[in-house]
């Protein structure tokens, strides 16, 4: 989870045991991107990192991502639309706890 108490993830599945999602975690990829403030921008790590999460800790936004154009690399890197709508979730979540 970075700073701001949230990360972008990719759900690989469900555990009904303990009614929690199998979530594979992305990590956030700095660039020079004009648009980035290093939050915007995410690819897979090189190790895979499941993880299980509680409904509790699934936000209620759905991410809108796509496949960054301006970023070159091998692996491929996703874009985080609506960053600043999740982030401004986040902060209203975080304030009230």
């Amino acid at each position: 989870m970075n700073e701001g108490g949230w990360a972008l993830g990719s759900s690989q599945g469900y555990n009904e045991e303990q009614d929690a999602i199998l979530v594979q975690s992305l990590v956030s990829l700095k660039t020079r991107a004009k648009d980035d403030q290093g939050r915007t921008y995410w690819v897979y790590p090189a190790e895979e990192m499941l993880d299980h999460y509680e409904k509790k800790n699934v936000l209620e936004i759905r991410p809108s991502v796509t496949l960054a154009k301006n970023i070159k690399r091998k692996e491929p890197v996703f874009a985080l639309l609506n960053r600043e709508m999740v982030e401004a979730i986040c902060a209203g979540i975080f304030a009230d706890a």
